[in-house]
């Protein structure tokens, strides 16, 4: 999420090829997915159009919290050295506050959150999760809660854009 004046807006796009130094991990099988770590009540898998899309192992019920949206942690400055062009490019950025953010591009330092992604204009109504801030003594923390019952095997959706808001934990949606 990247904030356009006072307006937060979140975009997302297939994670950055890794740092040199690193190395990346492939399961054993012929697929081409990244190794996804495993998740009690969530998985990752191809959600079509959208590369890969977080699903509901098991039913979630409206209200409940699923994951926190974890990355590493960047201030405003950072955000525009990184993403000088965030505009016309997607990324995985959400905005905690107007100075702190959470880059999750690094599936390595991330959670699985990442893999959330939008009904957008093509699936219109069925986002069924938002954003909850928690300020915390380490700074912000991004939650993400059901706003709808979620069936096993749905996909998790939430706004992005202009439609994205975040409710402050303790206040009502």
């Amino acid at each position: 999420m990247i904030f356009l004046g006072a307006t937060p807006v979140v975009v997302a796009v297939p994670p950055s090829p890794p740092a040199p130094h690193l190395r990346v991990t492939r399961s054993i099988s012929s697929s081409p997915l990244p190794q996804i770590p495993s998740h009690e009540y969530l998985f990752v898998v191809p959600s079509p159009g959208y590369g890969l899309g977080l699903f509901a192992k098991s039913e979630i019920k409206k209200g409940d919290f699923i994951i926190e949206y974890t990355g590493e942690r960047i201030d405003a400055e950072e955000k525009e050295l990184r993403y000088p062009d965030a505009a016309h490019r997607a990324i995985y950025l959400v905005g905690a506050t107007e100075n702190c953010f959470i880059d999750a591009r690094d599936p390595c330092c991330s959670s699985i959150g990442r893999y959330i992604n939008t009904a957008g204009k093509e699936r219109p109504g069925q986002n069924n999760a938002t954003t909850r801030i928690s300020h915390q003594s380490h700074g912000p923390v991004i939650n993400i809660y059901a706003t709808h019952n979620i069936a096993t095997g749905q996909e998790i959706l939430m706004p992005y854009g202009n439609a994205f808001h975040f409710v402050e934990e303790g206040e009502s949606e």
